[in-house]
């Protein structure tokens, strides 16, 4: 990914049981992304919206 605008607004979401958790978390790391973005799409960004 060659931006990082708009990587604090986006959250990781899956379809599990439909499909598997480790599958959906594996495509989610092909994506391309920086780690840091990455880092927040599949947790950071929740946390900070929650204040945690």
């Amino acid at each position: 990914m060659s931006s990082r605008r708009g990587a604090g607004r986006v959250f990781f979401a899956s379809d599990h049981p439909l499909l598997d958790a480790a599958r959906c978390l594996a495509e989610a790391r092909k994506l391309g992304l920086y780690d840091d973005v990455l880092r927040g799409y599949l947790g950071d960004n929740l946390a900070a919206a929650l204040s945690w």
